[in-house]
């Protein structure tokens, strides 16, 4: 591969606003050439509060995710993927690992596989993906890996660990290499999700530099390395961990205002070391 040819990309994400957004960014690096895409349909994205709660705690539920939507249209706005290139869509229910997304990436020729929002990518699947395969994680790995680990840093009072990591996968859970890591953007008055949102943001801006250092890596044909400690350390959140009543803390008893509480000193977490890139 010369070093002015970019890498052919396959694009595995979720089929939400956010997830396009992001695919907006990939499609326009310069060491990005996305050959196709292949997109999960993940949950509606305001689904029905559980029929067992509380109609407060109902209302609460809705508000949730009605202002996760908003917010998100407002900081990504709507994206559409290059309509001319290939597409693969995962419907909700189907097996993202099957014979069909196999005999879709065989006809290509890959240097690179990079997910968001997808389903967990297994065998036989994995083994058919470029050996570099990056996923862009809505959470600080090892500490808050697994699924809906964006919560967590604000029920735990840590808004400043509210971050987003860039990491090679691995057949594990969130165990293989961290490329790059961003912290969080916090600012008075900022409720979680315009935290969360803002946070990808700056994320999808800073892929830049991981591209560039993906490109030089497979350029050099750089094993793929992997960390043994990142299977040891940190916790995976299940979908499980999570419950309607999580909700109330944030929104009843501290009013989404857990960034506020941060910024004034009120609550003083410890704040983890990122591994970063030089930008």
């Amino acid at each position: 591969m010369k070093k002015n040819i970019s890498l052919n990309t396959v694009l595995i994400i979720g089929n939400h606003t956010r997830h396009k957004a992001f695919a907006y960014f990939v499609e326009k690096d310069k060491n990005i050439n996305v050959k196709s895409y292949i997109v999960f349909n993940r949950e509606n994205p305001s689904p029905a509060p559980p029929k067992n709660i509380d109609p407060e705690l109902k209302r609460i539920w809705i508000n949730h995710f009605n202002i996760r939507n908003s917010t998100e249209k407002k900081i990504f706005e709507e994206k559409d993927l290059n309509k001319n290139l290939p597409k693969l869509e995962i419907k909700k229910g189907d097996n993202l690992n099957s014979k069909k997304t196999i005999n879709f990436i065989k006809k290509q020729k890959l240097d690179l596989a990079i997910i968001y929002g997808s389903d967990v990518i297994k065998d036989p699947l994995f083994s058919f993906l470029p050996k570099y395969k990056l996923n862009f994680h809505l959470g600080l790995i090892p500490h808050f890996k697994g699924s809906v680990t964006m919560i967590w840093p604000f029920l735990l009072l840590q808004p400043n660990n509210a971050c987003c990591t860039f990491h090679l996968i691995d057949k594990l859970v969130d165990t293989g290499e961290i490329i790059h890591q961003v912290n969080p953007v916090l600012n008075k008055g900022d409720r979680m999700h315009e935290t969360i949102s803002k946070t990808c943001l700056k994320s999808f801006f800073e892929f830049k530099y991981v591209a560039k250092e993906l490109k030089k890596r497979i350029l050099n044909k750089v094993q793929v390395k992997y960390d043994e400690k990142l299977k040891q350390t940190g916790k995976i959140f299940r979908k499980s961990d999570f419950q309607p009543e999580h909700l109330r803390i944030i929104y009843k008893y501290y009013k989404d205002k857990i960034v506020d509480l941060y910024l004034t000193n009120k609550v003083n977490p410890k704040r983890i070391k990122l591994i970063q890139l030089k930008k």
